[in-house]
């Protein structure tokens, strides 16, 4: 089972890497569908963090993962939340970067799962 760092929730790195692929140094904003995208891509991997292999309500639970990780003030909500627009504040982005290798790591894991499954067939 990996943890990751100092996050205190398991979803906060499953957030932080559907958001990695979409912020640079300069470029911070991205939207919920961009993230949502990639949310069953990564559920196979949950089991990695300790969680079920097939959770019930993921939508749900990363749409509340984004409201706490506004509460810490790594997100800006744009557009009070109507438009599914978000911005990542400076404190997100160093903390984004604080778990960087561990979402490397996932994208490795990631990538051997695809490869696995492309052999099976």
């Amino acid at each position: 089972m990996l943890k990751p760092y100092s996050l205190r929730s398991n979803w906060e790195i499953v957030a932080f890497y559907l958001i990695e692929p979409f912020i640079g140094e300069t470029k911070r904003r991205f939207s919920r569908q961009q993230i949502m995208r990639g949310l069953y891509d990564i559920i196979p991997l949950l089991h990695l963090f300790g969680h079920k292999k097939n959770p019930r309500h993921p939508e749900e639970t990363l749409q509340k993962t984004l409201q706490n990780m506004r509460d810490k003030k790594w997100l800006i909500i744009l557009g009070g939340g109507y438009t599914g627009q978000y911005e990542l504040t400076e404190e997100g982005y160093k903390t984004l970067m604080s778990v960087k290798e561990a979402l490397n790591g996932i994208r490795g894991a990631s990538k051997g799962i695809a490869f696995l499954r492309h052999v099976k067939e």
